[in-house]
């Protein structure tokens, strides 16, 4: 009986011990399982599941990078205008495009290099180039070649050559990012119809200034001449264009500023100015040196170089300014 009350006595001691054994067993778990890193590393393959806390370009927080040590990794692949999710078991970049059935063309732009190592999370963007040949036809605008002609007044032009334009064919490689164009470069230009230069005549005339109280014509260029007399006459033209014989009244060769007169108005070899009355057109300064059958009284003939020119002066008032000699 004694023997039995001392079991129950042992039996009740180590039950009243039992948590602090407990305690103690926990405390040397919690030992080991920081020591035994540093003994013997955890395999690759058994390491625990991790999370890393990701940052966006602004420096904000973003999201979680998952990564997972079975070996299972999702990366996301934007192609084409849609979003590829892709869970693999890792390897390079190249392998992932693969598996996801993305090809790259020669062309493309991808985010990463090929050969860099998948990470859970990454994020892949693949852009495609694509280009196009364009050729277009552009205008070639004639120039113009201005004559200037001391016989017009300013302000007058003639038509000499009519300008034509020219054309030219350009070709351009044109690139496309995903269907955007972000570039083009001109590679070649070559002109199929070369232009024609335009002649114009110019008037560079202007007339002088009249002071009929001091009797005076004063010109542009500064000149001042003096005039007797002034006379309101009849004016026609001719020419010995296509004719053999060219001799003035007063024996000198026929020319654009010789004109012929009737001598009892205007004496031959007379200086003198000739003009429109409205100023709408000018023969300018002149000599009369020549005469005519039908040029009778207050009527002269202006010499010109073509018979287009005579046909196309006809007959026409004007003012003559008859010329003081110095």
């Amino acid at each position: 009986m004694q023997q039995y009350r001392r079991k129950r006595t042992a039996a009740a001691q180590l039950r009243s011990r039992l948590p602090g054994i407990w305690l103690l067993m926990g405390a040397a778990m919690l030992s080991i399982s920081f020591l035994m890193p540093k003994l013997a590393p955890v395999p690759e393959d058994l390491k625990p599941l991790s999370f890393q806390l990701m940052t966006g370009a602004d420096g904000t927080e973003s999201g979680l990078q998952y990564v997972d040590a079975g070996g299972v990794l999702d990366l996301t692949i934007d192609v084409d205008g849609k979003r590829i999710e892709l869970r693999t078991d890792g390897g390079t970049v190249s392998e992932a495009l693969a598996k996801a059935g993305v090809t790259l063309g020669s062309r493309d732009i991808l985010s990463c290099e090929a050969g860099d190592e998948v990470y859970a999370g990454m994020q892949l963007r693949i852009t495609r180039v694509t280009g196009k040949q364009e050729t277009k036809d552009v205008l070639i605008k004639y120039e113009i070649q201005e004559v200037p002609n001391d016989r017009m007044m300013v302000g007058e032009t003639i038509v000499l050559t009519e300008g034509i334009n020219g054309s030219l064919r350009e070709t351009w490689e044109v690139e496309y990012h995903d269907g955007v164009e972000v570039n083009r470069t001109l590679t070649s230009s070559v002109v199929t119809k070369e232009p024609t230069t335009a002649v114009v005549e110019t008037g560079t005339y202007v007339l002088p200034t009249v002071n009929e109280e001091s009797k005076t014509l004063s010109f542009d260029d500064g000149t001042v001449l003096n005039y007797s007399k002034k006379l309101n006459v009849g004016a026609t033209a001719y020419t010995c264009e296509g004719k053999s014989f060219n001799i003035t009244k007063t024996g000198t060769t026929a020319r654009f500023g010789a004109i012929a007169v009737d001598p009892r108005v205007i004496p031959l070899n007379s200086k003198l100015y000739v003009q429109a009355p409205d100023g709408t057109w000018f023969y300018g300064v002149c000599t009369a040196e020549d005469t005519g059958g039908k040029i009778k009284g207050n009527r002269i003939d202006l010499y010109f170089d073509t018979l287009k020119e005579c046909y196309s002066f006809g007959y026409r008032k004007a003012v003559v300014y008859i010329i003081e000699e110095e």
